[in-house]
């Protein structure tokens, strides 16, 4: 891959995506564009460009996406904010509320479905919140199907406590871990680019989770995203991103509320 052909592959997730790809990740893309050439008989990086900006049916274009994003998710990661959610958010809401979450860039679905577990988990417990849906969102289709086919390896579930692995959980002929359909009532997916002009949802969110997505961005992406995030929500709704995603010049809009929490005023 000549460096001609690396920035223009760059270039194109950027415009296409916001992800910025440094020089550091080019053994990377290599690596994992290399079998995508091989296995549709692509000649080279020059005619894989080419192919790209010119795919009339967004084929190619996706199966790069799907290639060059990251999607390994694993369940529990970075807890404290579910449990801020838990203790701070979900006593806010009524059983006549319909509660409205979304997960941004949830990549194989583990932080949307801990998302609707914590939730059925508190609705349970306090008798509080009939109504619920998630929302998880990713850029990639090949990472929405596999989230919505709610099945995960080991890996990915050994920090889920056991007595919610028995409840939530069945384990298939391969010793995969698969989501049972009561929890999956509640949850949709679907393809999603948070870089398009305008998001199309109908109603807002009372909480919006984008963790570990701003971290591909530049500062320019971030602003315009947070920006496009905040408007998704519902006035007194909370925002979480990642614990390295702290926003360090806080809009007017959001009052921060804990590490990567916020809330719009």
């Amino acid at each position: 891959m000549s460096d001609q052909e690396f920035n223009s592959l760059s270039e194109l997730v950027y415009l296409r995506t916001g992800i910025v790809l440094t020089d550091k990740k080019r053994g990377l893309v290599y690596n994992r564009l290399r079998h995508v050439l091989r296995q549709n008989e692509i000649p080279s990086f020059h005619e894989y460009n080419l192919l790209l900006r010119n795919d009339d049916t967004g084929f190619y274009l996706s199966e790069f996406i799907s290639r060059i994003t990251t999607n390994f998710t694993y369940f529990n990661r970075e807890n404290s904010h579910f449990s801020f959610m838990c203790e701070r958010v979900l006593p806010k809401f009524t059983k006549e509320t319909m509660l409205r979450v979304w997960s941004a860039g949830c990549a194989t679905g583990a932080e949307t479905y801990d998302l609707a577990m914590n939730i059925q988990d508190y609705s349970a417990r306090q008798k509080a919140i009939a109504h619920w849906m998630v929302l998880g969102t990713d850029i990639s289709r090949e990472a929405i199907d596999r989230a919505a086919a709610g099945t995960f390896s080991l890996d990915q579930v050994e920090n889920v406590p056991d007595d919610k692995r028995k409840l939530y959980f069945t384990r298939d002929a391969e010793g995969r871990y698969v989501l049972r359909d009561t929890l999956r009532t509640n949850v949709k997916f679907r393809v999603l680019n948070l870089l398009r002009e305008s998001l199309p949802f109908q109603h807002k969110f009372h909480i919006i989770f984008c963790r570990n997505v701003m971290i591909y961005f530049d500062e320019k992406t971030r602003t315009e995203v947070v920006r496009k995030l905040i408007n998704c929500l519902t006035p007194g709704g909370y925002l979480f991103l990642g614990h390295c995603e702290a926003l360090p010049n806080l809009p007017d809009t959001l009052r921060r509320e804990g590490p990567s929490i916020y809330s719009r005023r």
